[in-house]
């Protein structure tokens, strides 16, 4: 599993998770807004402001 942590826009996590493949999850900082989406194969979790919001993931593996 590949996590990619930033702190940028969300604009730029989506640009992340558009143009560069093998990246299951993006947790993301520097906006201050609440939200969960995906893109390609990618999962964009922000998780809000100033410790007021957290998120809980689970993942689970698939065996293939």
């Amino acid at each position: 599993m590949v996590i990619a942590l930033t702190h940028m826009m969300k604009y730029n996590d989506i640009k992340l998770a558009k143009n560069v493949k093998g990246i299951d999850l993006i947790l993301g900082g520097h906006d201050h807004l609440i939200t969960h989406e995906k893109f390609n194969d990618s999962v964009i979790v922000k998780s809000g402001t100033d410790f007021r919001s957290f998120s809980i993931i689970k993942v689970h593996k698939n065996d293939k």
